[in-house]
């Protein structure tokens, strides 16, 4: 079965497997990647160069006007392998 058409966009909200909190997808400004996810951290490191794939086949609904579909984060490895988590990717144009 095909995964559902979606191409995750600036201002859609992640929340990574096992964290208890999500963040909004931003703007990467530079050719590595499209998007970055912001870091709580507080620390030098702002945000993550990300790629996100959807690999889940359908919508659901979450009953507070957004929908939300299974994705694939890649954290991209600069230098380094790149490394991957499940995610859910929340977007009101699902």
């Amino acid at each position: 079965m095909a995964t559902l058409e979606y191409t995750p966009a600036v201002g859609d909200f992640v929340e990574i497997d096992g964290r208890a909190y999500g963040e909004t997808l931003e703007a990467s400004g530079d050719d590595f990647t499209a998007l970055r996810l912001p870091l709580r951290n507080g620390g030098p490191i702002k945000s993550l160069a990300v790629k996100v794939e959807v690999t889940g086949r359908k919508s659901h609904w979450d009953g507070f006007g957004y929908s939300w579909v299974r994705v694939k984060v890649t954290f991209v490895g600069d230098g380094e392998p790149d490394t991957y988590a499940g995610a859910r990717l929340y977007s009101p144009d699902l």
